[in-house]
């Protein structure tokens, strides 16, 4: 019995990792690249559009030209300022209950 289990957890952990695997976004080519106005998203935008996520989420289900993540970015300072801003949406969220 405890050996059925042990297999049965062995197989969603490998599950849950594979789904994961391929969930995954591939390379941007727009990274570094400027947009229409001549920026490019640095860590600063990436904490504001982490924070806003969830209202970029429900306006891009009604609007097309509303996306939840920037394309042009610098990269790596993006994606952090992007985590921390999620983070953070999460941390407020969580004080003000």
């Amino acid at each position: 019995m405890k050996k059925e289990i042990s297999l049965v957890i062995f197989w969603i952990v490998v599950m849950t990792i594979l789904i994961s695997l391929v969930g995954f976004a591939g390379h941007n080519d727009l990274a570094g690249v400027v947009n229409a106005k001549g920026r490019i998203a640095g860590i600063w935008y990436g904490i504001v559009h982490g924070f806003l996520f969830i209202i970029a989420l429900v306006v891009s289900l009604f609007n097309k030209t509303v996306n939840i993540y920037e394309l042009h970015n610098t990269g790596i300072g993006y994606n952090v300022g992007f985590v921390i801003g999620t983070l953070l949406w999460f941390i407020s969220s969580k004080i003000f209950r």
